[in-house]
């Protein structure tokens, strides 16, 4: 491996947790809690989730390699693969930045005597100054990645749309 390849395998399996150590945990912990309700969240047996866990940890290597080998091959909206990770990550980052800050306003306002463990500093102006910056910001990443945007919005339509259909139906997921 070259060291540029090596750098991008790093950069990937790092905020994925796809790493050896990473996988073990975190496999085992997703299968364990539920997160493919369909199939592990109806496991009971530990037995049976042991020996599911280390389907999903080859899952997320065999996916983590192909995407690191197709870097210079695939090409979404013009970018490498990385550039399109890593442009879908800071969207997701900023959309959830935003309703964190929006939700904090949004509590302040509804309960303002509810007791509080943390503090808020320099309330509402620090945390008004942050939504409004990443407002811009998640503009500025949609106005410059259209096609990029596009399928991001489309993963969040097809989850929320997902969640509330699951919701409308009164089922749970199956977390223990």
């Amino acid at each position: 491996m070259t060291a540029k390849r090596i750098s991008v395998a790093s950069a990937k399996c790092g905020p994925m947790n796809c790493n050896p150590a990473g996988r073990s945990s975190v496999g085992k912990g997703t299968l364990t809690a539920g997160s493919p309700a369909a199939l592990a969240g109806t496991v009971k047996s530990a037995w049976l989730t042991g020996m599911l866990a280390p389907w999903g940890k080859a899952t997320c290597g065999v996916v983590g390699v192909a995407t690191i080998w197709s870097d210079n091959v695939v090409l979404i909206a013009g970018q490498s693969v990385t550039a399109s990770v890593v442009t879908l990550s800071a969207m997701g980052a900023l959309t959830m930045y935003i309703l964190a800050m929006a939700s904090l306003f949004r509590l302040r306002t509804i309960e303002p005597d509810l007791a509080r463990p943390f503090v808020a500093p320099a309330y509402p102006f620090a945390p008004g100054f942050a939504l409004v910056m990443a407002g811009v910001a998640l503009v500025m990443l949609v106005w410059n990645n259209p096609q990029i945007a596009a399928i991001f919005a489309v993963v969040m339509v097809a989850l929320v749309g997902g969640s509330l259909l699951f919701r409308q139906r009164g089922l749970r997921p199956a977390i223990a």
